[in-house]
């Protein structure tokens, strides 16, 4: 950066179907060099938490825990996978359309 340069770090498992935790770990240590990763959308989000049927409050922070530095995510909900939230803030545990119809979103920072 301080040389204004642009350094590309190409890697197979960014086009595999792989969870992030099942990254290469040299891959992951490279990651974990950095100050900030920034995770953005639907399927980058479902590749953090496992695609799984999470309870709405499992925290974040112990289903990203592989990751030794701070992370941004940023998603509009397109799908009932959801973790994070504080009870009195999911909108219905009855009905799950607000998961995957897009009028919700969220921003998190761990």
């Amino acid at each position: 950066m301080a040389d204004g340069e642009i350094i590309l770090c190409p890697n197979d498992f960014w086009s595999d179907g792989y969870n992030f935790n099942q990254m290469p770990e040299l891959l992951l240590k490279d990651m974990n060099q950095s100050d900030l990763l920034i995770f953005k959308g639907d399927l980058n989000y479902r590749k953090l938490v496992e695609d799984r049927d999470w309870d709405y409050t499992t925290p974040t922070a112990d289903l990203i825990d592989y990751f030794d530095t701070n992370v941004l995510i940023n998603r509009v909900l397109k799908s009932e996978v959801i973790v994070g939230l504080q009870k009195e803030n999911v909108p219905s545990y009855e009905n799950s359309e607000w998961t995957y119809n897009a009028k919700y979103g969220i921003i998190e920072f761990l």
